[in-house]
């Protein structure tokens, strides 16, 4: 049986990639026209809510999976082809599980090794090289302009390349429609003058301490209050049920807590300087996103201090927001 066969290649190949999870058949219960699996027990990936995705570890999860794709593709040659959202689950034990494995792609030896040539082409910035690959990867038509394909693809290389990801354009897009009667299909492209703006994916690690320097790294201990109703705030484990904003959770799904007049947040300086200076910038901006999730999702009053840059303690989505994309632009010298 086929889909036996790749619940066990896939599952063997994806062995040491301890954050996901793929059932195996049960041949006791297995035959030639019935296949018995393991139960896996999980959401649909899209099904996952808001509040769920709070206590899940979504960048690492993400990795994991983009890993194990690049393994089964470059390295086995051998990959599960179907992994729309309804063969996707997030399990209990917050794993990704991969099921229906009916529809599997496989590579030849060759392929893999064009497909490696052209990866560091194109991550060396050697556009005429990842040309030569694709060139030779993909069927000649009688409209084919090779030197236009050329020109092209050294162009997009050397466009992108050394360019980081906050730094990348939108691109083109395409729009396209077969309304009203779906006979015929209407299609252009558009190139929106638009940057994508990517924020550093946020490490999760303790906030600093506080620190005898007045104004750098020192927070101020909450005074509670609970005078007159004052807003909401992200929830936090050490709250009161009674002062969960219920009503508010099951209209946006986000676990918010009711804030009262007197009650005054914590001001915390998230500052470039408390870090080691051994860490690698792309690091240092990690754990300060990681830092300004953290201490918004407290209910805290926080600044941030960078090379150049001072933004004074709020607290808000604006001032998230205001925060990350400071990081998301940042430079040194």
């Amino acid at each position: 049986m086929c889909l036996n066969s790749n619940l066990v290649t896939i599952a063997h190949q994806l062995r040491d990639f301890e954050h996901i999870v793929i059932p195996l058949p049960v041949d006791d219960y297995t035959t030639s026209r019935v296949l018995t699996m393991d139960y896996v027990s999980g959401t649909k990936i899209t099904a996952v809510s808001r509040v769920e995705w709070t206590e899940v570890e979504g960048a690492a999860l993400a990795e994991e999976v983009f890993k194990a794709y690049l393994h089964q593709i470059l390295v086995d040659g051998v990959f599960h082809a179907d992994p729309h959202p309804g063969n996707v689950l997030l399990t209990p034990d917050r794993r990704i599980a991969l099921i229906d494995l009916g529809m599997v792609g496989r590579i030849s030896g060759t392929l893999q090794e064009q497909l490696f040539k052209l990866i560091l082409a194109i991550g060396e910035g050697r556009g005429e090289d990842a040309a030569n690959v694709l060139v030779s990867l993909g069927e000649r038509r009688e409209d084919f302009n090779e030197s236009e394909m050329r020109r092209a693809i050294a162009d997009l290389v050397g466009r992108f390349h050394r360019v980081t990801m906050r730094e990348m354009n939108v691109g083109r897009v395409m729009l396209e429609t077969r309304f009203p009667l779906s006979l015929f299909r209407a299609w252009s492209y558009i190139e929106p003058e638009a940057r994508c703006l990517v924020y550093p994916r946020p490490e999760r690690s303790p906030l600093p301490p506080p620190s005898a320097e007045a104004g750098r790294g020192a927070m101020r201990a909450p005074m509670p209050g609970n005078e007159d109703f004052a807003g909401l705030r992200g929830y936090q484990a050490s709250d009161s049920p009674r002062h969960v904003a219920w009503k508010a959770v099951a209209r946006t799904g986000d676990m918010l807590t009711k804030q009262f007049a007197g009650e005054s947040g914590a001001e915390l300086w998230l500052d470039w300087q408390l870090l080691p200076a051994t860490l690698s910038l792309e690091t240092r901006l990690s754990r300060l996103a990681g830092w300004v999730v953290e201490s918004e999702r407290g209910g805290a009053l926080y600044g941030l201090r960078l090379p150049g840059v001072e933004i004074a303690p709020a607290h808000g989505d604006a001032h998230r927001a205001a925060c990350l994309q400071a990081l998301a632009l940042f430079k040194l010298g």
